[in-house]
């Protein structure tokens, strides 16, 4: 899982029922800045992006 990659940490505890917890590393808490960014891109940059590739929605089929 995203333990891996060092940027979730996992707490578990010795009980019962077993209960986990998992938060955010120092690294994890640099993500969302990047992430964010990502998502505002289509919005930000659909119109242009779909003319460079050519692709006109209204003439075409898209479905391939």
């Amino acid at each position: 899982m995203v333990e891996g990659y060092a940027v979730v940490e996992q707490h578990a505890y010795a009980q019962s029922p077993p209960r986990v917890e998992y938060a955010l590393t120092a690294l994890g808490r640099t993500l969302p800045g990047p992430i964010e960014a990502l998502g505002r891109r289509p919005a930000d940059y659909g119109d242009a992006f779909t003319l460079t590739q050519g692709w006109n929605t209204e003439d075409q089929d898209i479905r391939g």
